[in-house]
Order: structure tokens, then C-alpha cells, then sequence
């Protein structure tokens, strides 16, 4: 832990930080003294190059203080989706790893003990973002290493980080010389404060104690902290940030398809490949995906059999494993893009992008290398974040999973086009029979279009259902009716009408046109059939 402190290219505001944040406006990149780069020149106001022996020697003799959270079992809806947080017993925070717990489970104030030579001293006790600068909690006149036999200054909040950048808190504990004054202590932090916009800076405290209080922290610990559904639900519900694209990317679902597609991607472990699907997040997003498909009441036959579905809307959701029915997304969806970080809205706004929504399930579900998928719909030369602007390419086909009982996984991806109007007939060559429902590989076509940087995405799973099957055998034959409907219950004795058994069905719908399917063409022979016997029974009668 020694090391960490004094080490200068540990954490986001060391030496790595113009190559992290890149003149980003995002509050994770907010640092207030930049000339601070580690964790030492930080708590003792100290430089890192003329100082460097003396921080070595303050640190040295420092131990580990023990810092424990207890929280009990809960859950908390974030990003459209429950999530459920186990319970936390006795969690002791290591200083060299990033909080596996939620942040959820860091709301109750943590237990905060070291060891104490002479139980005469007193302490006090600074839990402080050394990132940001904020106080998330003071205590001084602490004793026999006990937080709550202190008096309270500064009530403790809970600390939280909603992105990908790792985050220090550090828990000092630092030896009194004297009892501190108790308004004294309450005027000095809201001086500081008030001076800096609400940030506290730490160096500043103790010059102004200097008498009072040990020259260092006899025990440190280090809660390291980032993003998690709790604190992306926190500042998002706060208009701040909505990183909810960044709990996405850390999903396997697309850790697979950009390794089994070779696909070049930054991940927050500073990689540009996912070896592992170690579930570290994709640096490169900056926008949210909202998909979401309106259905009205529905019906249709399919071997011989009535299926219906009632109104409703349904939002592609990729933390919810559970797959939707088919006819629920068969109608194109509306989508909209929104920047994850609110400054960054015109930036955004003002680029031209391709949306693509493609078949993943021969990376996700078969587990493919250099798959080719099925391309249900591609939109370029998307402008205003508007994606009925764009140039469609390929018209919006819904899922049609073959299979009964085993869902798909179809998957948005959008990228910002490198010129203003891409040469949409590029995609011809990948599609020699045509752009409709075409399979291709992603890096082809994303390398040939020289689409390099993804920056949003999202994603749902479909299931095979009576829709399906009817579009199977008369839009896509792929299978014969008789193929289709085997395994139907009550076929083929449920049909009214005699089939061929070697042909499939000869109904022509467009892409468009079955995508708002009515009745299906069984019923409009059913009722032709009628219609002809009421009139040979209209004719015997009049004869």
C-alpha cells in the first residue's frame, strides 16, 4: 500500500491523465490540482518531484487501517431493470482492489478500527475523495481506535463513482496532540469549503492544525470505487451523467461478438481487444440506445391455428435474460440516441452516424469465430440524432428465430461516420444477392466504411412463436408448412382445407408488408372458400 501512495501513474490524476480524460468534460476527469500526482503529494500538499524523499518518509511508517461495511440484502431498480444486492457481512476493504460490492451496500456508515499504542491518544478520522476533493465523512477526538467513540463533524455519506475511471476515498487516521475544539473544527471545514465550491482540501485542514494534529496519518486505507447500478441510477436520476451504456458494455454478450468478430475496441483495463470477457467496460461510448417497439392488438394463423397478441410496449432491455415473442418486435422500432454525459449534447448532435441491428447468435449463443450474421436492418447517414434521417439501407425485418424454444440475441450497434454521407453502395459488395436480410461479417464492412469507434449499443433476445413459424414457411421458406408445423399441437387435423405436402406456402409478402400483417393469407382463403359456398347455395335455391 506504501507504494501505491507515492506511485504517480496509479490513479486517473497521475501522469496518465491527459491520455485518460483527452480534454473530456466529464465530471470523472474534473481534477482539481492537477500538479498533485499521487496519492502523497495529495494528502500532505506536497510536490511529487521536489518532495519525493520526504513523502517517501512520511508514508513509510504508515499502517493499514481496517475498514468493514455491513448492509443487508436489497434491490434497486436502475436502468430500466432490477437489480438484486446480496447481503454484506464483515466486507474488509483490501486497498489494492476496486469495492466488489455495490455501492448500494456502502450507505451505512462503515466500522473504522486501528491499532492504538496508548489509549490515551485521541484521533481523528477523515474519510475523503482524494480524487475530486469531497469530505465524505470527519470525526475527530476519536479514542481507544473506535470511529463512534468520537464526536461527529462532518456526518458521513456515502461515497459513489458512476464511471469507468477507478476512484480513490481514502480512510485516514490521524493522531491529536491536544483535544480538538469542536466549533473550531465545524468553522475551519466550512472555510475550506466555502472557498473551493464545496470541495475540501485536505493539506489546506491540516496546515491550519498543524499544532493540533501529527505531521501524518498513523493507518490509511483506500476504498476504491467505480461505476455500478446504484451509483449510474444516483447521478443519472441527478441530470448529471447517465452512464447506463457503460453497465451494458460490461455484459458477456458483447464481450463475445468483439472477440469472435475480431472487432478493435478500447476497454477500461486499457486493452483494445476482450481476451477474457472480463467484464470491463467500453471507453469508447458516449451515447445511450433507447429501443423501443409499440405494438397494437395482433392476430394471425399459422398451421391452421389461431395466435394473438395484446397491445403493448416493450423496451430492448439487455440486463433482462428473458426473451420477448416475436410478434412483440416484429413492426420497425423507435430509437433514440441521448449522450451519456448532458455538456456533451451538441458535440453529439452534430455527427453522422450507421445504426446496424444484426443477428449475434453465432458468437453469442454458438460461440462462432468470424460468424456471419443475419443484417435485420441498417441505417447510414443518420443526422440530429434523428434515425428516421438516415439512409435505409436495409429495411427493418423483426426477428424470426427457427428454432423453437432457443432464443436469438440481436444487437444495435451504432458508429459515428468518418464523412458527412457514406458511399452506401459499398454494402452491395458484401450483399452480391441483395441487401434484404443479408448475412455478413462486422469487420469488413465496418473496416470498408472506416467505422472504427462504437459508441452505443444495446440489445434483446427473441424466441420463436406463431408468428415466426408463419413467416418461416410463407415469407422466408426456409421450411415447408409441414416442416414448420410437425411438432404443432392439433396439426395438420386443425386445418380446414387440404395442402400439398412437398411445397410451401406461395403468399408474396414485401419486407414492409409483413411487418404489419393483419390476417393471415390461410384466413383470406378460408373466407373465399365461404363466400363461394354461400353462393352455390344462393344458386340451388333460386333453382
Amino acid at each position: 500500500m506504501r507504494q501505491v501512495l507515492v506511485n504517480t501513474s496509479y490513479y486517473w490524476f497521475g501522469t496518465s491523465h491527459n491520455e485518460t480524460c483527452q480534454g473530456s468534460s466529464s465530471m470523472s476527469c474534473d481534477n482539481p490540482e492537477p500538479i498533485r500526482l499521487s496519492l502523497a503529494s495529495r494528502l500532505f500538499g506536497l510536490s511529487d518531484v521536489h518532495n519525493k524523499t520526504e513523502l517517501t518518509a512520511l508514508t513509510r511508517q504508515v499502517k493499514l487501517a481496517f475498514v468493514t461495511f455491513n448492509s443487508p440484502a436489497g434491490s434497486i431498480f436502475a436502468c430500466g431493470h432490477n437489480f438484486k444486492i446480496p447481503e454484506v457481512a464483515n466486507f474488509i476493504v483490501d486497498p489494492l482492489k476496486t469495492m466488489s460490492i455495490s455501492s448500494w451496500s456502502l450507505q451505512k456508515s462503515p466500522q473504522v478500527a486501528w491499532d492504538s499504542p496508548n489509549n490515551q491518544t485521541l484521533y481523528t478520522v477523515v474519510i475523503w475523495d482524494a480524487g475530486h476533493y469531497y469530505l465524505h465523512g470527519l470525526y475527530i477526538n476519536c479514542y481507544q481506535s473506535s470511529l463512534i467513540s468520537g464526536t461527529t463533524i462532518f456526518n458521513y455519506s456515502a461515497p459513489s463513482n458512476p464511471y469507468y475511471i477507478s476512484n480513490p476515498v481514502v480512510v485516514l487516521v490521524i493522531p491529536q496532540t491536544v483535544r480538538l475544539n469542536q466549533s473550531s473544527v465545524t468553522q475551519a471545514v466550512e472555510a475550506i469549503t466555502g472557498r473551493h465550491q464545496g470541495r475540501f482540501v485536505l493539506s489546506e485542514f491540516r496546515d491550519q492544525f498543524s499544532q493540533e494534529l501529527s505531521q501524518r496519518p498513523s493507518h490509511i486505507n483506500i476504498i476504491t470505487l467505480e461505476a455500478d447500478p446504484f451509483a449510474v441510477q444516483y447521478y443519472r436520476d441527478k441530470f448529471v451523467v447517465d452512464n447506463c451504456a457503460l453497465l451494458i458494455s460490461r455484459l458477456t454478450p458483447l464481450h463475445q461478438v468483439a472477440k469472435l468478430s475480431n472487432l478493435s475496441m478500447s476497454w477500461g483495463d486499457n486493452s483494445t481487444e476482450s481476451t477474457d470477457f472480463n467484464n470491463t467496460y467500453l471507453t469508447s461510448l458516449a451515447l445511450n440506445l433507447a429501443v423501443t417497439y409499440n405494438t397494437g392488438d395482433f392476430r394471425v394463423e399459422y398451421c391452421c391455428t389461431n395466435y394473438s397478441i395484446t397491445s403493448g410496449m416493450f423496451t430492448a432491455n439487455p440486463f433482462d435474460e428473458s426473451p420477448v415473442r416475436s410478434a412483440v418486435v416484429r413492426l420497425r422500432p423507435r430509437v433514440t440516441l441521448s449522450p451519456m454525459n448532458m455538456k456533451d449534447a451538441n458535440r453529439y448532435r452534430s455527427r453522422v452516424y450507421t445504426l446496424f441491428m444484426v443477428d449475434v447468435a453465432p458468437a453469442v449463443e454458438a460461440g462462432q469465430s468470424n460468424a456471419r450474421y443475419f443484417t435485420h436492418w441498417l441505417v447510414t447517414n443518420i443526422r440530429n440524432g434523428d434515425v428516421s434521417s438516415g439512409d435505409e439501407l436495409s429495411e427493418y425485418f423483426g426477428p424470426n428465430p427457427i428454432i423453437p424454444n432457443v432464443p436469438r440475441t440481436y444487437m444495435f450497434l451504432l458508429f459515428p461516420q468518418p464523412v458527412k454521407r457514406l458511399n452506401n453502395s459499398v454494402i452491395d459488395h458484401f450483399c452480391p444477392n441483395g441487401r434484404w436480410i443479408c448475412q455478413i461479417q462486422l469487420t469488413p464492412v465496418l473496416q470498408a466504411w472506416n467505422l472504427t469507434e462504437l459508441v452505443g449499443v444495446t440489445w434483446f433476445r427473441a424466441v420463436n412463436d406463431g408468428f415466426a413459424k408463419m413467416r418461416t414457411y410463407t415469407v422466408l421458406k426456409m421450411m415447408s408448412m409441414e416442416e414448420v408445423c410437425a411438432n404443432v399441437t392439433g396439426y395438420p387435423g386443425s386445418c380446414h382445407r387440404s395442402r400439398p405436402t412437398n411445397q410451401t406456402s406461395t403468399i408474396n409478402y414485401n419486407n414492409s408488408a409483413s411487418a404489419n400483417i393483419n390476417n393471415n393469407a390461410c384466413t383470406i382463403h378460408t373466407a373465399l372458400q365461404m363466400m363461394t359456398a354461400a353462393l352455390v347455395m344462393v344458386l340451388l335455391l333460386a333453382l
